[in-house]
């Protein structure tokens, strides 16, 4: 192999090895992470004082500092220093996050089967859909059939 070719062949194993270290890892939230989580995909963006102001049992600020280094050392969050304060904002859009949960949530606890999944959220008494989400399921299962 050549030098130029030696070369192009670490610059490649370098940004693979940066694009999979900076990917977060599947959400494994506990409660309370979970309910930080919320709170800053709700808000953008947020200081510890942000997400204590947001949360029903106002923790200390101590508590929520911790948690929030533990979402940024899990790749969940990232900060940016504002004066005196961090700034922390997810690191993957809440889409793509769900998207990743709810395939976990599937594999976990419905053998991988979307067909489960969706038995399962149409069978649940609680499942609170309209008419127009009901004729809006139904529309895409018929465009699913036809595909």
């Amino acid at each position: 192999m050549s030098g130029r070719a030696l070369h192009l062949a670490g610059v490649c194993s370098r940004l693979s090895a940066t694009f999979f270290a900076e990917k977060p890892m599947l959400p494994n939230f506990s409660r309370r992470e979970a309910e930080i989580m919320d709170v800053i995909y709700r808000l953008g963006h947020a200081t510890a004082e942000d997400v204590r102001d947001e949360l029903a049992d106002q923790p200390g600020l101590t508590s929520i500092r911790k948690l929030l280094y533990v979402l940024e050392k899990k790749r969940h969050l990232a900060h940016e220093a504002q004066g005196k304060a961090n700034v922390y904002y997810p690191t993957m859009p809440a889409n793509e996050a769900s998207a990743r949960s709810l395939s976990r949530l599937m594999k976990t606890y419905f053998g991988g089967s979307a067909r489960r999944v969706v038995m399962a959220l149409l069978e649940d008494e609680e499942t609170d859909l309209s008419e127009e989400d009901l004729e809006r399921i139904a529309k895409l299962a018929t465009r699913t059939r036809r595909s």
